[in-house]
């Protein structure tokens, strides 16, 4: 088995495909709560009616939805009469979206490719550019930014969300996370808990025979993002970040305000451009 940082960049997509393509039929039932839901939508919509409001929005807006897997950034823009494309390297990820698609009529153009070699290639500028609970899956999640950020137009802003902070790091934390996530699984689904455990006892043949670990295609959901030195790294790019904000993440409620109630944010979003917007302010509260 090798050690967490020998790990390379094709070890973690390789880890991403393979996990997603096995979990993709119950990802959204345990991972996505009406909180996260209903925050996504909420600095969606703050963005939107910002920029709309400085009449930064035109027929030809365009948003990609960066990591989609199931589709929840593109169904939110979608719904509110934007363009939107979605890039993610499961296949069975894709499967599900394009059945919620079909079943609801709507008509949303996707990729099947890893995000980074998607950047690389494409040829679309786009007006907003979306990461949901993604950096963490990513090898390099700084690369990645500054790779998206070639893909704006001019003025185009870059919006990541839901990725942890170094405090996931603290003891306190890494406790009462185990709890949280661990009710979320017995109402949400019991048989993935289940299924964990066992996995947890007795090591899972696949991972002991390849090397590769689940917890690999969440790559620093364990250590967090240093979000204050990524902040650093993308200004030396000659990039700006219009707004940056910390919240408590959490899956219950119970575990929600106690992670207010000793001031842990494990949680952060950004907002980062090619343009500095002196004459606008994102007045943003995730609290």
């Amino acid at each position: 088995m090798k050690p967490a940082k020998k790990f390379n960049e094709k070890d973690v997509i390789d880890a991403n495909r393979r996990y997603y393509n096995n979990n993709a039929k119950t990802y959204d039932n345990i991972v996505i709560t009406n909180n996260s839901f209903t925050r996504l939508k909420k600095i969606i919509s703050k963005i939107l009616l910002t920029l709309n409001n400085n009449n930064l929005i035109d027929d030809d807006f365009i948003a990609l939805d960066a990591c989609g897997g199931t589709g929840n950034v593109s169904f939110i823009m979608n719904k509110m009469g934007h363009n939107v494309h979605l890039v993610d390297l499961s296949s069975s990820m894709i499967e599900n979206f394009n059945k919620y698609c079909e079943k609801n009529k709507f008509s949303i153009k996707y990729f099947n490719s890893e995000i980074n070699q998607y950047l690389i290639s494409c040829t679309t500028k786009y007006n907003l550019i979306v990461f949901s609970s993604a950096l963490h899956h990513l090898r390099y999640p700084n690369e990645v930014l500054i790779n998206a950020s070639k893909c704006l137009k001019p003025g185009g802003i870059i919006l990541t969300i839901a990725d942890p902070t170094l405090n996931v790091q603290r003891a306190t934390f890494k406790i009462f996370s185990f709890f949280d996530r661990g009710i979320n699984l017995i109402f949400r689904n019991p048989l993935e808990l289940l299924k964990r455990l066992k996995k947890k006892i007795y090591k899972d043949k696949n991972n002991g025979k390849d090397g590769y670990m689940d917890w690999i295609a969440e790559y620093h959901a364990q250590k967090g993002i240093d979000d204050n030195a990524l902040k650093t790294e993308l200004t030396e790019k000659k990039l700006f970040i219009l707004w940056h904000g910390r919240y408590t993440g959490g899956y219950n409620r119970l575990f929600q305000s106690f992670y207010k109630l000793i001031r842990m944010d494990t949680s952060f979003a950004m907002l980062i451009s090619n343009n500095k917007y002196r004459d606008i302010k994102f007045d943003i509260n995730l609290k």
